[in-house]
């Protein structure tokens, strides 16, 4: 009653976003959902009473005045719905309950890498003493196979397992992807780790869910794939192009197409089921002359889209973009298209409601920012020049919703991937044919399970992905293809959004004040730029990441960054612990030295064991020097101690004179012990590495 037009969602949105924001950060207690329900019904109450006495109180006098109370009303009743879907909220999750033994099923498609099993299980029961409670809440298990499954168990298959679990661990190194919150995000907060003769495999029937049997189907469409695609990234590339399976994709596929900046066709999403779409508008535009026949040409159109989205395994950018297509294909069929962002917004705020947690989901930030992007800057953009031939005009077009999304997103990607592709435009006019084709042969493959027509649509598929993925290499390989950055804070892209805003009401509207607001917005930009690069320039400091069981220091000087690691730089442990902080900090000179190996350059020496930075002296204590007898003493700053070597502090500290003890986590457990008893008797301070953040250690100048 207090909303007016044709864009209601647009109004209830922002207060849902809000609202729903608000509640992820707030403790997810009953006192605090009774709370913020008591708060909900009584801005509800007096909304109410404004509306009895809108007259006698003269409030059209404050016409603000009953909106922004319902506002209010959107943000608490939202922020109510955020606390009660936290995974953690129920009584009955399985971490609030001792039990011995815990019944899970299977949630998601097992995966398996290098003897490692990996899925999601739901928690149904625990065995508490001789009886069976109901449990609730979701883990991720990790299973060592020891021959105790026979096969990989599928979806839905029921296990009984110890019930041993813990929370899932914090990233320790700076920018590392935050795995935890990832997980969180998906409604898991513990993970259990096991070999496979430790869990028991029961016989039960599963509980059928059509979550269940979407993965069932899909994970037998992607075996049709690998037996007709014989190239395995080729087949790897059908499987996620078009069933949104990503499990088989090469580090080399993603990055290419990551770098090249159409990593977008990887994740079955908007322009996926909008080539469906258009498919089916094609085949059936002959229903669209009559209002009825319409209604039914929606119908069958929304039916298919949904099958498609179920052959996709239900992915949660496939639903997203279902429902978002669904909502713009009825508002159409009942001729109430007047406002395309509204449809959008109506889908944003069903599927938050649905899911408050797609909020934080990058996909869902990526993809409604994209088809904003698209509805509001693709046909100014595309007025701007006109092509009087058909294929120039099509060029056109196409590079327009290329620039369109691209405006959109490109501050939230910086934020997310720290890279800017160059190159972005003519990679993804490269791909579009070839990868709409590649698309309606997939859906074709799919939808005829005949042997001959899937053994030329296979040999079709192969060939046309391969000849893709051959052009996007090239690309990636071109100078600059892949621009990277400083990373900043969040508040520094939602500024470059804040500027944005003021250019296009600044054109849109002639308003010469938000001109001068996006130069404002430049210069405080350029500011922070500024600021940081001096901060950098002047900053020197250690850092010893911590990668588990191996060795990572990192001594960094203004722009240049030295690297001691006995880790390849291509492999996984480096790149999701180490790279990301080169990365972030956009170091010009990064060098890469073997551990043990010795050094000698301005700034930095090194005899494989003691190093010298910028006046700050660290000694790499290991079992190299067992045995060792010292005839003098050595001062350092700090002491660190790694793989196991056979020492005593008291013995050690006669002959190393040091600020700070480091014991790395590549030491066994009983040695960490011994040395943490030692050093809290020798009142040394100390800083152990295992299960603890890596350590920054700052040299003033």
């Amino acid at each position: 009653m207090f909303f007016k037009g044709d864009v209601i969602f647009l109004r209830i949105l922002l207060p849902a976003i809000a609202g729903i924001y608000t509640g992820l950060h707030l403790p997810a207690s009953a006192f605090v959902v009774y709370f913020l329900m008591a708060a909900s019904l009584f801005v509800l109450a007096g909304l109410l009473v404004l509306h009895l006495r809108y007259l006698q109180d003269k409030l059209y006098l404050h016409r603000w005045l009953p909106g922004f109370i319902s506002q209010i009303f959107l943000f608490l009743a939202f922020c109510t719905i955020a606390v009660t879907h936290h995974p953690l909220y129920p009584d009955n999750h399985f971490s609030k309950c001792k039990t011995e033994a815990l019944l899970v099923q299977i949630s998601s498609e097992p995966r398996l890498s290098n003897k490692t099993i990996r899925f999601e299980a739901n928690v149904e029961q625990g065995l508490s003493g001789d009886r069976l409670v109901p449990l609730c809440g979701k883990m991720l298990l990790v299973v060592y196979s020891d021959e105790g499954f026979p096969s990989i168990p599928d979806a839905g298959s029921r296990l009984m397992i110890p019930a041993v679990y813990k929370e899932t661990e914090p990233p320790l190194n700076p920018y590392e992807f935050n795995y935890r919150q990832y997980l969180s995000d998906q409604g898991i907060c513990h993970q259990s780790f096991f070999y496979s003769s430790q869990l028991q495999l029961l016989n039960t029937p599963a509980k059928k869910s059509i979550n269940l049997f979407a993965l069932s189907l899909r994970k037998q469409m992607v075996a049709r794939f690998r037996k007709y695609i014989k190239d395995e990234d080729a087949s790897a590339i059908a499987s996620t192009l078009i069933l949104g399976y990503k499990a088989s994709l090469s580090t080399d596929v993603i990055t290419a197409y990551s770098v090249t900046g159409v990593m977008h066709v990887l994740s079955v999403s908007g322009m996926h089921v909008a080539l469906v779409m258009t498919m089916l508008m094609y085949l059936l535009r002959f229903m669209g002359r009559n209002g009825k026949l319409r209604i039914v040409q929606a119908l069958i159109i929304i039916i298919i889209i949904w099958f498609y989205t179920l052959l996709t395994g239900l992915s949660p950018a496939a639903c997203r973009a279902a429902v978002m297509i669904s909502f713009v294909i009825t508002g159409k069929a009942l001729n109430r298209d007047s406002n395309m962002f509204n449809s959008i917004a109506a889908s944003a705020v069903l599927l938050l409601i649905y899911h408050p947690y797609f909020l934080k989901d990058i996909g869902f930030q990526l993809s409604y920012l994209a088809v904003a992007g698209l509805v509001y800057f693709y046909p100014r953009i595309y007025r701007l020049i006109t092509i009087g031939n058909w294929p120039g005009d099509k060029i056109w077009g196409y590079t327009s919703l290329s620039l369109s999304a691209q405006i959109a997103t490109f501050p939230l990607s910086l934020y997310y991937f720290n890279q800017f592709p160059l190159y972005f435009l003519f990679s993804n006019l490269f791909i579009v044919l070839p990868v709409t084709l590649i698309m309606y042969a997939g859906i074709a493959f799919l939808l005829l399970p005949f042997d001959p027509v899937s053994k030329a649509l296979g040999w079709f598929l192969s060939r046309g992905i391969l000849w893709v993925n051959k052009g996007l290499f090239y690309i990636e390989d071109l100078p600059y293809s892949g621009v990277h950055g400083a990373k900043f804070g969040l508040w520094y892209y939602l500024l470059i959004y804040t500027g944005m805003l003021f250019l296009t009401i600044a054109f849109q509207y002639k308003r010469k004040s938000f001109f001068y607001g996006t130069l404002a917005v430049l210069f405080l930009l350029t500011l922070v730029n500024s600021f940081r690069s001096f901060s950098q320039y002047h900053r020197k400091e250690i850092l010893l990441f911590n990668v588990r069981k191996n060795t990572a220091i990192g001594f960094f000087n203004g722009c240049k960054a030295n690297i001691i690691t006995n880790l390849d730089e291509k492999s996984k442990a480096f790149s999701y612990s180490v790279s990301p902080f080169i990365s972030a900090q956009n170091y010009s000179t990064v060098k890469f030295y073997p551990s043990g190996q010795p050094i000698s350059h301005t700034g930095l020496y090194s005899d494989g064991h003691f190093y010298e930075f910028e006046g700050r002296r660290l000694l790499l204590y290991d079992p190299s020097f067992n045995g060792k007898d010292y005839t003098g003493s050595i001062t350092v700053h700090y002491l660190l101690i790694n793989g196991n070597p056979q020492i005593r502090l008291e013995k050690l500290s006669r002959y190393v004179k040091f600020d700070l003890l480091l014991i790395s986590n590549n030491n066994s457990d009983y040695h960490i012990r011994s040395w943490l008893e030692e050093a809290r008797k020798l009142r040394i301070k100390y800083y152990l590495l295992k299960n603890s953040p890596a350590v920054q250690l700052s040299i003033a100048p």
